[in-house]
Protein backbone atom coordinates (compact mmCIF):
# COMPACT_ATOMS: atom_id res chain seq x y z
CA UNK A 1 0.00 0.00 0.00
CA UNK A 2 3.12 2.69 0.67
CA UNK A 3 4.43 1.86 -2.40
CA UNK A 4 1.14 2.23 -4.81
CA UNK A 5 0.84 5.84 -2.38
CA UNK A 6 4.64 6.90 -3.22
CA UNK A 7 3.66 5.97 -7.18
CA UNK A 8 1.14 7.53 -7.29
CA UNK A 9 1.38 10.45 -5.75
CA UNK A 10 3.88 11.16 -8.07
CA UNK A 11 1.34 11.34 -10.52
CA UNK A 12 -1.58 12.36 -8.48
CA UNK A 13 -2.84 14.88 -11.38
CA UNK A 14 -2.15 12.74 -14.24
CA UNK A 15 -4.00 9.72 -12.34
CA UNK A 16 -6.67 11.76 -11.04
CA UNK A 17 -7.64 12.94 -14.60
CA UNK A 18 -7.44 9.54 -15.84
CA UNK A 19 -9.77 8.16 -13.31
CA UNK A 20 -12.04 10.82 -14.38
CA UNK A 21 -11.99 10.04 -17.80
CA UNK A 22 -12.62 6.18 -17.17
CA UNK A 23 -15.75 7.11 -15.20
CA UNK A 24 -17.11 9.60 -17.98
CA UNK A 25 -16.62 6.50 -20.33
CA UNK A 26 -18.41 4.14 -18.10
CA UNK A 27 -21.34 7.13 -17.73
CA UNK A 28 -21.41 7.04 -21.04
CA UNK A 29 -22.10 3.07 -21.47
CA UNK A 30 -24.72 3.56 -18.50
CA UNK A 31 -26.64 6.31 -20.72
CA UNK A 32 -26.12 3.84 -23.30
CA UNK A 33 -29.36 1.79 -22.35
CA UNK A 34 -27.61 0.00 -19.92
CA UNK A 35 -25.85 -2.59 -22.52
CA UNK A 36 -23.14 0.15 -23.86
CA UNK A 37 -21.90 -0.82 -19.80
CA UNK A 38 -20.31 -3.82 -20.76
CA UNK A 39 -18.15 -2.77 -23.48
CA UNK A 40 -17.30 0.46 -21.39
CA UNK A 41 -16.37 -1.56 -18.26
CA UNK A 42 -13.83 -3.90 -20.83
CA UNK A 43 -12.44 -0.76 -22.10
CA UNK A 44 -12.23 1.01 -19.04
CA UNK A 45 -10.39 -2.22 -17.67
CA UNK A 46 -8.17 -2.53 -20.53
CA UNK A 47 -6.86 1.49 -19.67
CA UNK A 48 -6.35 0.08 -16.10
CA UNK A 49 -4.16 -2.56 -16.73
CA UNK A 50 -2.06 -0.71 -19.59
CA UNK A 51 -1.77 2.37 -16.96
CA UNK A 52 -0.79 -0.36 -13.82
CA UNK A 53 2.33 -1.64 -15.96
CA UNK A 54 2.77 1.72 -17.56
CA UNK A 55 3.62 2.85 -14.02
CA UNK A 56 4.98 -0.05 -12.39
CA UNK A 57 6.34 -1.59 -15.49
CA UNK A 58 7.03 -5.34 -15.30
CA UNK A 59 10.96 -6.03 -15.31
CA UNK A 60 11.71 -8.99 -18.41
CA UNK A 61 15.00 -10.24 -17.88
CA UNK A 62 17.42 -11.66 -21.37
CA UNK A 63 17.48 -15.47 -21.86
CA UNK A 64 20.88 -15.66 -21.24
CA UNK A 65 22.30 -19.09 -22.86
Amino acid sequence: MELSRKVVSKHWWLMFGFLIVCALVTLAGVLVCCVGVFVAVAIVEAALMYAYEDIFGTQRTAQTG
